[in-house]
């Protein structure tokens, strides 16, 4: 379901929160499951059901609709609940792939080298496969930063040590990895069009471009807001904090994961990095104090910071 919401910000953010609404529709089960990959991953994975649905009030969205996309979230196998008594504990289903994950992995880390000049071209058969898992199969080789060049051919970079071929990772039926063949090669085309024109000069980047430059807008602006000095409550910077990385982690899962030697040319890409991370530190301290206080399990245990969650975005600070 898309939602116009109503966000628990000061008065001071009124005037951003107008703008972010105008660019941003949001979708309560995204929502869930960005809170869930970026406030739940490295505190154990398992949170009670009603800690998540009481977060995400804050960001406007009813009980009832949060309970119907977590629901949904359920039956398609992208998050697994738990039965303590009357209670239920959520987790991300892993056995679910990348596709249960949304790569969520390349929204934190930084970009690689170690380019080869050449592309791991996938070839799917579109043929031999049912919709369902045609499409999961699809998915999950875009959320490994793949590019579809049409409907059944994708490219990404080749990176050293190459990793072209862990499709085993990206889905969890394994059965449909025989259904894809990777090929390395330089061109794209007889005439030898270079892979990248023929990506950066296709309607769908373009478009991400353009997504990313609004982006890079929106969060630049707030940047400046909480850089002013204005007062924020932990469940302020919370409710920043996951409406950013949301919008973030939906442009990294559409965006092919280009080395450092392709990403410096697009300055966009760079940009929202950049941003983001800066945010992110800004916002670190008081959302976990807020996420400490009510992340919990079902038998009302308090949820811990594990020190893996220091690497994101190559180091943050660790608490005084």
């Amino acid at each position: 379901m898309t939602l116009l919401a109503k966000f628990n910000l000061p008065p001071a953010l009124a005037k951003w929160q107008v703008e972010f609404m105008r660019s941003y529709q949001l979708v309560a089960g995204d929502l869930v499951m960005s809170l869930m990959l970026d406030m739940a991953e490295h505190r154990g994975g398992l949170v009670r059901q009603g800690a998540v649905v009481e977060m995400l009030e804050l960001v406007g969205i009813s009980a009832g609709t949060l309970r119907s996309a977590i629901s949904r979230l359920n039956s398609e196998g992208r998050l697994r609940s738990i039965a303590t008594g009357r209670r239920a504990d959520m987790l991300i289903n892993t056995d679910f792939g990348l596709c249960g994950t949304d790569s969520i992995h390349r929204v934190y880390q930084l970009p690689q080298n170690g380019w080869t000049s050449q592309w791991v071209f996938a070839f799917l058969e579109r043929g031999s496969l049912a919709g369902d898992r045609y499409f999961k199969l699809r998915d999950g080789l875009i959320y490994d930063g793949y590019f579809p060049l049409a409907d059944n051919i994708l490219t990404r970079p080749e990176l050293e040590p190459c990793t072209s071929c862990s499709i085993e990772a990206l889905v969890a039926d394994t059965s449909i990895c025989q259904h894809v063949r990777f090929v390395v090669g330089s061109a794209v085309d007889e005439q030898q069009t270079p892979v990248l024109s023929w990506i950066t000069g296709s309607e769908q980047f373009q478009a991400l471009e353009a997504r990313y430059s609004r982006y890079n807008q929106i969060f630049s602006r707030l940047e400046d807001e909480i850089s002013s000095g204005i007062a924020l409550q932990a469940s302020h910077a919370f409710v920043l904090r996951l409406l950013m990385i949301h919008q973030y982690r939906l442009l990294v899962r559409d965006t092919p994961e280009f080395p450092t030697e392709i990403l410096n040319y697009f300055e966009p890409l760079q940009d929202a990095r950049v941003i983001t991370t800066r945010i992110y530190k800004m916002l670190l301290d008081r959302s976990e104090e807020y996420l400490s206080a009510v992340l919990e399990t079902a038998s009302g245990q308090k949820t811990r910071l594990d020190v893996g969650f220091y690497q994101r975005f190559g180091g943050l600070p660790f608490p005084e």
